[in-house]
């Protein structure tokens, strides 16, 4: 693939061609990801560049610029661009009302919606755990590489029946280290009069506030900082749900394995606020409930809280 600032080199993906020096090629690159603020793990797939024509590798410290969007690598957000425009028109609604918000585009979502044959991701997701594993606790380089390899085929694989760039799978699917876990993910739920809170988000669907569980917080902290953040009310956490894993109840299902934990909650105080991730707030009748953004939250989920509000003694649903 030629640099379209230069035109002059090709960017090298195989690292099992380097014969020297790779560890500490591979210790400068991660450091100067580390340094430039790219979360991306390139360390495993990128050393350095080569001539169209072949020849010698020049090797990473020898590179001043990196051409990010040749090895499919899109860099961070600067912090100005990350910010909502001053002059957006809110579109905020009231719990009462809930007018829903016109459409707008979604930012990306790391964890790709997938559309495929369920035995063939089943087949990538092993292939790809046990490749992460592997790479995690083997000490021996030529095992190493073959581990690196099956990663790869189970992120060809992924990319051949959806379509999704190869680059692109790698990026986001092949970038984990450490032993393979499911994600977390939080959803509250806020119950006024017998209706739920839903927020909407920028693609115009609904869905129980939540969003990963950050590092540093539990459970209950984070269903708490999630609602204030999306729905813009004061939460207390009552008690759990239930805990379901996502590909079993919510389509399309995703690269990542996902544990998802209901919440019940009580509100506090607060009003809506437009915000970065959703542009509306309102609470609905089981009856009447808008259109969902079903990854996220179904019907099904929505009529579990439900249940759970009026039970006395709620026993928590787990797959």
């Amino acid at each position: 693939m030629s640099n379209p600032d230069t035109g002059d080199f090709h960017v090298k993906i195989e690292r099992r061609r380097l014969k020297s020096g790779t560890i500490n090629v591979l210790e400068r690159l991660t450091r100067y990801n580390r340094e430039k603020g790219y979360t991306e793990n390139l360390s495993t797939r990128l050393v350095g560049k080569i001539p169209p024509g072949g020849g010698e590798m020049i090797p990473v410290d020898n590179v001043k610029e990196w051409d990010w969007e040749s090895m499919g690598v899109t860099p961070p957000e600067t912090a100005e661009s990350s910010q909502p425009k001053e002059n957006a028109a809110p579109t905020s609604a009231s719990p009462e009302t809930a007018t829903p918000a016109p459409p707008q585009k979604e930012s990306p979502d790391t964890s790709i919606p997938l559309n495929m044959d369920p035995a063939t991701f089943g087949w990538a997701e092993e292939l790809q755990g046990l490749a992460q594993a592997g790479l995690e606790y083997s000490r021996d380089p030529y095992d190493r590489e073959r581990f690196q390899r099956i990663r790869e085929i189970a992120a060809e694989m992924i990319s051949g029946q959806t379509g999704l760039p190869l680059r692109q799978t790698l990026s986001l699917y092949c970038s984990d280290t450490g032993y393979p876990t499911p994600k977390l993910d939080t959803r509250a739920a806020i119950f006024q009069q017998k209706r739920i809170l839903l927020v909407q988000e920028r693609s115009g669907n609904w869905c129980l506030p939540g969003g990963w569980v950050d590092q540093n917080l539990s459970i209950r902290e984070n269903a708490i900082k999630e609602t204030l953040e999306e729905a813009g009310l004061r939460v207390s956490a009552d008690y759990l749900i239930a805990i379901h894993n996502q590909n079993r109840h919510n389509s399309p299902a995703h690269i990542y394995r996902i544990c998802k934990v209901f919440v019940r909650c009580t509100l506090l105080d607060g009003s809506f606020v437009p915000n970065r991730e959703t542009v509306g707030s309102g609470f609905f009748p089981l009856e009447h409930l808008p259109p969902l953004e079903t990854r996220k939250t179904t019907r099904e989920q929505i009529a579990l809280c439900f249940r759970a509000n009026q039970s006395a003694r709620w026993v928590p649903e787990f797959d």
